[in-house]
């Protein structure tokens, strides 16, 4: 392929743009069903995921080991 024929800034300004619209999102249901249902995955809020940090930071802390044992 010759390359030397793609004007490479116009290429990387559409790449850019369909990046930006395929993977932008404004945090509305909407949004995040339809990502959600076209990935075909179950959704993850990254600001509180499930795992056990997500309810308590230090589970060695002496408190919260007293609670739990």
């Amino acid at each position: 392929m010759d390359f030397s024929k793609i004007d490479m800034g116009e290429l990387g300004r559409h790449l850019f743009s369909k990046i930006l619209k395929a993977t932008a999102s404004d945090g509305n249901y909407e949004d995040i069903k339809t990502e959600v249902d076209r990935k075909d995955v179950m959704y993850v809020d990254e600001s509180f995921p499930p795992n056990e940090f997500s309810l308590i930071s230090d589970w060695e802390d002496d408190e919260v080991y007293d609670k739990i044992k």
